[in-house]
């Protein structure tokens, strides 16, 4: 058995370009030596204290009382290039939460608001022009930063010629506006997919976990493309963050739900224990610095969270011998890059280009989740309309197609199908016989039906084809089915050499606004008649 086939190398693949592509735009966006570098060497001041030779990236001060809630100043002396000093540039600066404000040589040439904190700066990146006027020999760059739980960008800085910078920002900002809003409105059609499934079937539950997790997602998302928010930063960033954990828990429960786990008592405590966090964590935090704290230390519960995960999906594939073992490297693979960003905010490993990846790893499982219950959705679906045996429509399907035909003025042609003699087939040669005489039946129909054209099983052996065709096609289909069947090699299909199988057909033509009642009626009048003058015709009936 094949373990990965076509499908999910595909999804493996797609993800893999999500990453690239991700990594590539962000070095694309801006990647030459005509720029220069600023994110080292800083002068950085909080208060009384100098730090030297600091890098201008984000640094937490949750354990570091004397730097919270302060203004912290960098500065950095440059020496322009002499080809610098005749071309117009900017300093491209972006990734900075609380605010900032940007001297140059004295001179405020860029701002954006301290006030409040309603404004989410994290993901914009701003240009700021340097007239040529201000430029000198040796140059002074002071960038004023707000530090509340941390200071600093999450962005590089750098200075550039003025046209490029505003393309490669203009760029950025795009880029993760588009790609988060864009994924955020997938995952609300996909959510609104599984509701109805739901709707549907409200027995299982897994698809109302999953597209619950689905709108928290969204809602995480939101950080990304919202800049401000009437509610204020603070509960703003609550939600956002709240969001990701609450989707961490409905995911468990998905899975949980979809692989057989049993909800037990322990579950519901340990759910009761994440709902009673949840609440601690909107209604204790009153400012940002107690708000980090409790972030950081619910971290915790996320990689509890993801370990947890983990070890279902080896148990489902490794102890329970689910057949579909790609499920554990694509869960697996996603996960560790969730575990390894979490990491970087809690500053246990260094941040690598600002390159994020938890976000693709999310979408990865998302919709790997997505298009495996749909395929199994769409599976249950197909087994409840089409007949195990013939691999044709059953009745309930065809019922359902006919309540649907409208009143139009299309022509239409309806075949009732029905062995000759089948009884006598089950009696003489067994019923074994019998199944494999109509499972070729189904295949024989299948091969040569025209394009829009369906067959259904509407009885043991009586079979109904409905064909949007007029007339003269009709009488070609509904004989071709009849000779096939005469003349096909029953003896070396059941490898009795006696068995001669036949089949009367009753047809009729009609217009999709006639009553299907009489033109039933109409059809299965016709079949009699063929059985009456001697079997193995197609006798063509009249609507009255």
């Amino acid at each position: 058995m094949k373990v990965f086939k076509t499908k999910n190398i595909l999804f493996l693949v797609l993800f893999l370009v999500a990453v690239f592509f991700s990594i590539y735009s962000a070095k694309l966006a801006f990647n030459g030596d005509d720029k220069i570098d600023l994110n080292n060497g800083w002068t950085v001041k909080v208060g009384n204290t100098v730090l030297e030779n600091q890098d201008i990236f984000l640094k937490s001060v949750i354990d570091k009382s004397e730097f919270q809630n302060k203004f912290v100043w960098f500065s950095k002396r440059i020496i322009f290039p002499q080809e610098y000093k005749n071309k117009n540039i900017s300093l491209s600066i972006g990734g900075i939460p609380f605010g900032h404000e940007v001297y140059f040589n004295g001179h405020l040439i860029g701002a954006s608001p301290f006030k409040d904190f309603i404004f989410n700066d994290w993901n914009s990146r701003y240009s700021y022009y340097i007239p040529k006027e201000f430029i000198k020999d040796e140059n002074v760059l002071e960038l004023k930063l707000k530090s509340i739980y941390e200071y600093g960008a999450n962005q590089s800085i750098f200075i550039a010629e003025s046209s490029k910078v505003v393309k490669n920002n203009k760029f950025l900002n795009q880029y993760f506006i588009s790609v988060y809003l864009a994924l955020s409105i997938v995952n609300i059609i996909i959510a609104a997919y599984f509701i109805k499934l739901y709707s549907t079937n409200k027995m299982n539950k897994k698809y109302l976990y999953f597209a619950i997790t689905l709108l928290f997602i969204t809602l995480h998302y939101s950080n990304y493309y919202i800049t401000s928010s009437v509610f204020g930063y603070l509960w703003f960033q609550k939600v956002v963050f709240l969001s990701f954990y609450c989707a961490a828990l409905f995911f468990v429960m998905f899975l949980r739900k979809n692989y057989g786990y049993k909800f037990n008592k322990r579950f519901h405590f340990i759910s009761q224990i994440c709902g009673m966090i949840i609440f601690t964590t909107l209604v204790i935090p009153r400012n940002l610095i107690t708000f980090a704290c409790f972030r950081k230390k619910l971290y915790l519960f996320f990689i509890i969270a993801i370990l947890y995960i983990i070890y279902m999906i080896i148990d489902v594939v490794f102890i329970k011998k689910l057949k579909n073992k790609f499920t554990l490297l694509i869960y697996s693979a996603a996960f560790i890059t969730i575990i390894h960003d979490i990491l970087i905010d809690l500053s246990l490993i260094s941040k690598v280009k600002g390159i994020h990846l938890n976000s693709y790893a999310i979408m990865l499982i998302l919709m790997y989740g997505a298009y495996d219950m749909a395929k199994e959705y769409n599976s249950i679906y197909l087994n409840s309309i089409i007949d195990s045996l013939t691999g044709l429509y059953n009745r309930r399907y065809f019922d359902s197609y006919i309540l649907n035909l409208g009143k139009s003025d299309e022509d239409y042609c309806l075949f009732i199908i029905d062995f000759d003699g089948f009884k006598s087939i089950n009696d003489n040669f067994g019923h074994a016989v019998g199944d494999i005489v109509l499972k070729s039946f189904g295949q024989i129909v299948n091969n040569i039906l025209y394009k829009g054209c369906f067959a259904a099983r509407i009885g043991g052996e009586e079979f109904a084809i409905l064909c949007e065709k007029q007339r003269f096609e009709g009488q070609k289909l509904a004989e071709e089915i009849r000779y096939r069947i005469e003349n096909y090699d029953w003896g070396n299909k059941t490898t009795n050499k006696n068995l001669k199988v036949t089949v009367s057909i009753g047809a009729v033509c009609f217009k999709g606004k006639d009553i299907f009642n009489k033109v039933f009626k109409a059809a299965d009048e016709a079949l009699y008649l063929a059985k009456d003058s001697g079997k193995n015709k197609v006798v063509w009936g009249d609507l009255k």
